[in-house]
């Protein structure tokens, strides 16, 4: 998934050379995410799965789930514990 800021979007163009990047974009810092890290907070962010859900769904273990959000978050400069509060916080903000 690709949170794109609407004023950084001038084309069409502009949106593939974004999902083609690799990139997460977070406020206004570009990361490059892995494709678990991008997955794994789609569905704790945007579908509310919790640890376990996500980490049973996919085979794998809750640590491994909480690994990729806290690698995600400190790729983005996000601190603290709620992410998904920051999130919405974000959408309804901006």
């Amino acid at each position: 998934f690709y949170l794109l800021p609407v004023e950084s979007i001038s084309s069409l163009s502009s949106i593939y050379e974004c999902m083609f990047s690799g990139r997460l974009l977070f406020g206004n810092s570009p990361h490059k995410l892995t494709m678990n890290e991008m997955i794994i907070l789609f569905y704790y962010v945007f579908h509310g799965w919790n640890v376990a859900s996500i980490a049973y769904q996919f085979g794998m273990s809750s640590k491994t789930v909480y690994t990729h959000i806290y690698k995600a978050k400190k790729k983005n400069g996000i601190s603290g514990k709620n992410l998904k509060y920051k999130c919405a916080y974000e959408r309804l903000v901006c």
